[in-house]
């Protein structure tokens, strides 16, 4: 008995979307998000790499290497987090939208594996600089 009930009322919690005009102002949102993030992200990098390439660093390689690590480390984390959260407002797209041609290729789009590459490929970089410093 209880297992029914159970299964039932989570099909009907499952079967529920989001409202199209709140699941498409949050996926505009988290999309700008994700951009400023990435512009933070980049910006940061380079002025670590232009410090790392031009600035004297005697004495100062620990400061260098834990602002690189803390940067790297909320952003890409960040990063990945964004891109889950809208990978999941994709999903909410309502049956109308979803079989349209826009919709059937916009939840065909791996943005949570994107934010997985884009978060690797700073994480490498910060690998690099912090090499370039202590090498």
């Amino acid at each position: 008995f209880f297992y029914s009930e159970f299964k039932n009322s989570f099909l009907k919690i499952k079967e529920k979307l989001m409202d199209p005009n709140q699941r498409q102002t949050l996926q505009i949102n988290t999309f700008y998000y994700m951009m400023i993030v990435l512009s933070i992200l980049s910006v940061t990098h380079i002025a670590m790499t232009m410090t790392i390439i031009f600035g004297d660093l005697a004495g100062k390689e620990l400061v260098v290497a834990g602002t690189i690590v803390a940067i790297t480390l909320i952003g890409s984390f960040g990063l990945i987090r964004l891109t889950k959260n809208f990978k999941l407002l994709l999903l909410e797209m309502d049956d109308k939208l979803a079989k349209t041609n826009f919709g059937k290729e916009t939840k065909d789009i791996p943005v949570d594996r994107l934010g997985l590459v884009f978060a690797a490929l700073f994480l490498i970089n910060a690998v690099i600089q912090l090499t370039n410093i202590y090498g």
